[in-house]
C-alpha cells in the first residue's frame, strides 16, 4: 500500500498510528486501491482518530 501511496514504510507505519496525518488524497487513493466507497475509508479514519466519542472529540 506504501508503494502505491506514493511513500515508504515508515511513513505508512507512522500514518497506520495517527490517522490525522493522512491526507485526503491519500484517503481517496485508499478507496480507489481497496474498491471502497471513500465515505467508508472517511468514516474508518474519523472513528480511528476519534474513538467512539459521539461529540468528535479526541479522547486522551
Amino acid at each position: 500500500m506504501a508503494h502505491d501511496l506514493g511513500t515508504n514504510n515508515n511513513r505508512m507505519t507512522r500514518l497506520i498510528s495517527n490517522v490525522e496525518q493522512f491526507t485526503l488524497a491519500e484517503l481517496y487513493k485508499i478507496s480507489d486501491l481497496l474498491d471502497v466507497d471513500y465515505k467508508t475509508i472517511f468514516s474508518l479514519a474519523h472513528t480511528q482518530h476519534f474513538g467512539n466519542d459521539k461529540r468528535g472529540k479526541k479522547k486522551p
